[in-house]
């Protein structure tokens, strides 16, 4: 009787708790590559900005699957981050120009694009 009572108590307490925590896994990884994401553009953002012209491009970057920046021959790299020619645009209402910069945050092993975007960059 003792048995049928404790398994009832895990049965109804435990079970669903072990489903709870399959979702907050989840959660933590998508966090987890978000701010990995967040690194890796603060990085583009800084190399970047010494951009002046349109048509102006930088190299491809690699990253490690903690945002750190190596080199392109690294077997850590994990992510590459490519990007397309400057553009000059100008800034609605304001009258600003900017010169914008489109790239794509890519995992190397699947070929996949994990991130995508857009940095606008005030010559100086």
């Amino acid at each position: 009787m003792e048995v049928v009572i404790a398994l009832g108590i895990i049965s109804v307490a435990v079970i669903p708790m072990m489903g709870v925590l399959a979702v907050g896994y989840g959660g933590y990884r998508s966090a987890m590559e978000r701010n990995v994401e967040a690194s890796i553009l603060n990085y583009t953002r800084t190399y970047t900005a010494d951009l002046s012209a349109p048509g102006q491009t930088v190299a491809d970057s690699y990253f490690t699957v903690d945002g750190v920046s190596v080199a392109a021959s690294s077997p850590s790299s994990l992510s590459r981050v490519t990007h397309e020619p400057a553009e000059r645009t100008t800034v609605s209402g304001g009258g600003t120009e900017t010169l914008t910069i489109r790239f794509k945050i890519i995992h190397i092993p699947s070929g996949q694009t994990n991130s995508s975007g857009v940095i606008h960059i005030t010559p100086r």
